[in-house]
């Protein structure tokens, strides 16, 4: 029984940092435009995957070494993981805001310079093409990584808590 649970824990916390690594990626894709690409080279992404998987082996077998500090550890570790990559959503849903604000500012000004119907047009199609809403961009992601911490610590806490 202790396999799998070290390896469920492992393979949970694996899930939990690649997403949130996913949202850093994302989060600096966003905010560092042009420098990105001489930012995150190969050898840094190496290292973070590497580093994703060794931390989570690392967390899990402590339940081998000390089984009365892993289920704090490991909760302790979601729950900075799901309020990490919940801020990183919320930063990143206020720049494509910001973003989409800024475009619409310049049609607009375009089309006050032009004066041209054409432009109108292209700023409604403009519009129909962002239905970036708060719940697909910040409140739809946060609420399925909420439910998958709900469902993977649950039974977790249930096979350390009769493991004792």
């Amino acid at each position: 029984m202790i396999p799998f649970t070290v390896s469920r824990i492992l393979f949970i916390l694996a899930s939990f940092f690649s997403v949130t690594a996913i949202g850093v990626d994302r989060f600096l894709a966003i905010h560092l435009h042009l420098r990105y690409q001489e930012r995150m080279n190969r050898e840094r992404v190496v290292v973070v995957v590497v580093l994703i998987w060794v931390l989570g082996a690392f967390i899990s077998f402590a339940d081998l070494w000390i089984p009365v500090i892993a289920p704090p550890i490991v909760a302790i570790t979601l729950a900075t993981c799901l309020i990490g990559s919940n801020i990183t959503s919320y930063k990143i849903y206020f720049a494509v805001r910001r973003h989409r604000n800024q475009i619409q500012v310049l049609l607009l000004q375009q089309i006050a310079q032009h004066g041209n119907t054409a432009h109108a047009a292209s700023d409604a199609r403009l519009r129909k093409s962002f239905p970036l809403s708060r719940f697909q961009l910040f409140l739809s992601p946060c609420a399925c990584r909420v439910l998958l911490c709900a469902l993977s610590v649950l039974p977790i806490f249930v096979l350390l808590l009769h493991s004792w």
